[in-house]
This record gives C-alpha cells, sequence and structure tokens, in this order.
C-alpha cells in the first residue's frame, strides 16, 4: 500500500551560522523538501540506535542497476546508494541463490523477497549482485563471541578473509535462516551450469536447478518444477541450415506461458534429457510439411542422390542416340568409307552405350 504526502507552500529555512554571516535573512525552502528531511533525520536516528554487524561497500547490482553499500543489521539490512536507500526486513527474504556465470569469473548472488521491493512503479522480486570470481574481502563482525555462540550457533565466524561472494552469502544464510541454492549438476554442451538464452528482448542465463529453473540478470525468473504443465520446443528439427537456434516454451499450471528464445541447437539434447528425467511432458512444435528430423534430412538426401543419378544417365544416353541417328541417316544416302576402321580409336563407342557397341558390330560383319 503506498501512501503519498502533498506538503504546499513553503517555509523560512532557519538560520545557520553561514547564513547568518551571509545575509540571507528570508530565504525560503520547499515545504515538502523540509518534511522530508525531517522524517529521513529522524529514521537515521533510529537506525543508528542500533549498530550495525557489517557492512559490504560498494556491491554492484544489476537488478535494480547500481552500486549499493548493504548494511546488515540483526533484524534488517539497508540498501544505500547515490539515489534510493531501502530498509529490507529479513522475514521478507524468502530465497537465496549462488550461482557461477558461464564465463569463470563472476558469480551472481540472487536474494527473493516477497512482498517484492518497490522503486517507483517498478516491482523487484528478486535482487542481482555480480561478484568478481577472486576477489576477497578482509573484514570483521561487530559480534560478541558469546552471541556468536548463543544466538547464532557459531554460523557466523568473528573474522572473514575469503572470496567476497563466500562472506556475503554466509552472512545472509546465517542472517536470514534461509537455505543458498546453488548449483546442480546439470552441466550444458559447453561444461557450463546454465546455458544463454533471451527473454523477449532481454539476454541472460537460464539455470536448470534440482527442483526449479532460474533466468537471470534481467528479468529474474523463478520457475519452480511443480508449477510446469507442459514444455514446447520450437523450431528444433529444422535444416542445418536454416537455424542455428530453438525456442522454449513453458506453460504453467496457472495458464501463464515463460518463452525462452535463441537458444543454440547444441543445447537441446541436455534440456531435453534434464526435463525427461523430471518426467515433464515435452511437445514439439512442429509440421510434417515444413520440419524435419536429422533422420529425414539423411534419407531426403539419398533420394537427392538417386534422382541426380536418373537425371545423368538420362543426359547421357540422350547425347548417345543423337550421333547414332545421324549415322543411320548417312548409311542409308551415302556408300561407305573406304578409310571406315570401326576398331579406331576416334570412333569407338563409350563403355556404357550398348546400342551404339552393337551398331558398330554390325556394320563390321557387313
Amino acid at each position: 500500500m503506498d501512501c503519498t504526502f502533498y506538503v504546499p507552500g513553503t517555509v523560512a529555512k532557519e538560520n545557520t551560522e553561514d547564513n547568518e554571516n551571509s545575509g540571507d535573512e528570508n530565504e525560503e525552502v520547499n515545504a515538502d523538501m523540509v518534511f522530508y528531511e525531517t522524517v529521513k533525520s529522524k529514521l537515521e536516528f533510529s537506525q543508528m540506535t542500533t549498530e550495525n554487524i557489517v557492512q559490504f561497500p560498494e556491491i554492484l547490482s544489476l537488478t535494480p542497476r547500481g552500486r549499493y553499500n548493504i548494511d546488515m543489521y540483526q533484524d534488517f539490512l539497508r540498501l544505500r546508494g547515490k539515489t534510493y536507500d531501502y530498509k529490507i526486513l529479513y522475514s521478507n527474504i524468502v530465497q537465496l541463490f549462488l550461482m557461477l556465470k558461464p564465463d569463470d569469473v563472476h558469480v551472481l548472488f540472487v536474494i527473493g523477497l516477497d512482498p517484492p521491493l518497490r522503486q517507483g512503479q517498478t516491482k523487484y522480486p528478486f535482487l542481482v549482485f555480480q561478484f568478481v570470481r577472486e576477489e576477497e574481502i578482509d573484514i570483521d563482525l561487530n559480534l560478541e563471541d558469546s552471541v556468536l555462540e548463543e544466538k547464532y550457533e557459531n554460523k557466523l565466524q568473528k573474522h572473514y578473509d575469503a572470496p567476497t561472494y563466500e562472506v556475503v552469502s554466509n552472512v545472509f544464510r546465517a542472517l536470514t535462516g534461509r537455505k543458498v541454492t546453488t548449483t546442480s549438476t546439470y552441466k550444458s554442451h559447453h561444461g557450463a551450469f546454465a546455458m544463454k538464452c533471451s527473454m523477449k528482448a532481454n539476454e541472460g542465463f537460464l539455470y536448470p536447478l534440482e527442483k526449479s529453473l532460474l533466468f537471470i540478470p534481467k528479468p529474474p525468473t523463478y520457475i519452480p518444477i511443480n508449477e510446469i504443465g507442459v514444455v514446447t520446443f520450437s523450431r528444433v528439427g529444422q535444416s542445418a541450415g536454416s537455424s542455428r537456434t530453438f525456442d522454449m516454451k513453458f506453460r504453467m499450471t496457472s495458464g501463464t506461458d515463460i518463452q525462452f528464445s535463441s537458444i543454440n541447437r547444441e543445447e537441446y539434447a541436455n534440456i531435453e534429457d534434464y526435463l525427461k528425467q523430471r518426467k515433464i511432458k515435452i511437445k514439439n512444435e512442429v509440421s510434417e510439411d515444413t520440419v524435419l528430423t536429422y533422420t529425414d534430412l539423411a534419407g531426403l538426401d539419398d533420394d537427392d542422390d538417386d534422382d541426380e543419378d536418373e537425371a545423368y544417365e538420362a543426359r547421357k544416353r540422350r547425347r548417345v542416340d543423337v550421333p547414332n541417328a545421324a549415322r543411320a541417316n548417312e548409311d542409308e544416302e551415302e556408300s561407305p568409307d573406304e578409310d571406315f576402321a570401326p576398331d579406331s580409336a576416334s570412333d569407338v563407342p563409350e563403355e556404357y552405350d550398348s546400342e551404339a557397341q552393337g551398331s558398330s558390330e554390325e556394320e563390321g560383319s557387313e
């Protein structure tokens, strides 16, 4: 539920030493800005009364886009960027994912929220942060050893010196009590944990997990296995020269469709095996008149070869029949040439021309 305040008019700015020296006694500011700054200061004061456990500075966020300082408290976290400042309760965090990108250089940390984060009219049910895999952090937590042992049951460490993505994911897991889902045993054609594809106009990666599929980074899309009705493949069986990619559409039990496009043809076998292992119904959106399987293509090549051979033989027969007819007419009108030698190399019929060979033998016997 959103609440919008309208504060009309302007108010006189409070005098400070600088204002007194400058002589701007009647300077006015918008009343709504005064109201905003007042509320913000009260909120920040209430938050500062509780010391944060740890701060992760300048973390790159892909969704929503920007860099944020992540302040972790006992019951909530703050995302502080240049423009926006968010407070997120740990109870609103429902899912955590840690995914290695196919480039083997970056790691994506995904936070699922319910209710989603709002930025104006845009809702963000998932936050996606990106880390460099080899980047490390050396940091201490503002917690006593007794608290680490009693409250968090040693799920947190007093000191961390490890890759940043590992530290962040471990702290989130301990403070939220949520399991961090990692990549499954699925491997793409190129040995990665995800396959490259597009969702509408956005390129990203689709991760087939044990009990779900996850598309990231934008728009982050979560597909539970138990909510999939049928998966339909398009343009899979077309000839290799016509298309190098295929499409895949998920029809959910709720009736909604989720479609991915521009998937490399080489990924088809692996994703098909993944879906079959989970007993998901598969359909191919194909037509016998327009789509051919690889077996059909092989048979078509053989038929084309047979047709070409028959046409070649017909052309040879036509070339042989024309000289034979001309020679027959010459025999009726002219006398045999005394120099004619049927066995001469210049007039020997081709081996495949049986009719021409028979005619030559008859003329020789005469």
